[in-house]
């Protein structure tokens, strides 16, 4: 049944293949009788109850693991911005450039690229150190990265019609494509290990 397999997959994310695996053949025997809501909220329920119990166990643990991949995500960014603005002006310069239009749609295609990158070494790299607690500590990172950038995911959302941004909510879906790719490495890190 793909329902299980995909339950099955969501919960090995916060526990065992084995436990995930039991944990849904009682929720499907469960669920003939309370339906298909009940079903996947249980689920979720379930996996959120694992990330809590594992917060609950080492919650200085998981900070720490937070704050390396967050000084991980600033110095990545930090040496990676400075490249890549400096590649794309000696290419766009260079090719006899004079739109600045198009300067600035290379700027943020670098920019959304490189974010996404960084992002998915940063969810490699904590989920490494997080021995068993991969998603935790991502979502530990993004919950960080996601206070970092609060003021300009504002600025985004908020202010950005009335100011005049060439593309209003772009730190916004910036933002979204690195929370994601932090997951998405620890989740990749976790299925290669478990593999």
């Amino acid at each position: 049944m793909r329902n299980a397999t995909a339950a099955e997959w969501i919960l090995s994310l916060a526990t065992t293949p084995d436990r995930a695996a039991s944990t849904v053949g009682d929720l499907l025997e469960e669920a003939s009788a309370r339906g298909v809501f009940w079903f996947w909220s249980s689920v979720l329920r379930t996996a959120s109850s694992h990330l809590w119990r594992d917060l609950r166990a080492a919650p200085l643990r998981i900070l720490g693991l937070a704050f390396s991949g967050l000084l991980a995500y600033l110095v990545l960014i930090v040496c990676l911005g400075f490249l890549e603005s400096g590649v794309w002006s000696w290419v766009y310069y260079g090719s006899g450039g004079d739109q600045a239009g198009i300067y600035m749609v290379g700027v943020y295609i670098i920019v959304a690229l490189t974010q996404t990158a960084v992002g998915f070494l940063v969810g490699w790299f904590v989920a490494q150190r997080s021995k068993g607690r991969e998603l935790l500590a991502a979502l530990v990172v993004v919950a960080l990265l996601a206070a970092l950038y609060a003021e300009n995911l504002y600025r985004s959302v908020m202010q950005a019609p009335r100011i005049g941004r060439p593309l209003p909510g772009f730190e916004l879906a910036v933002f979204c494509a690195l929370a994601l790719s932090v997951i998405a490495g620890a989740i990749r890190f976790r299925r290669r290990t478990l593999a």
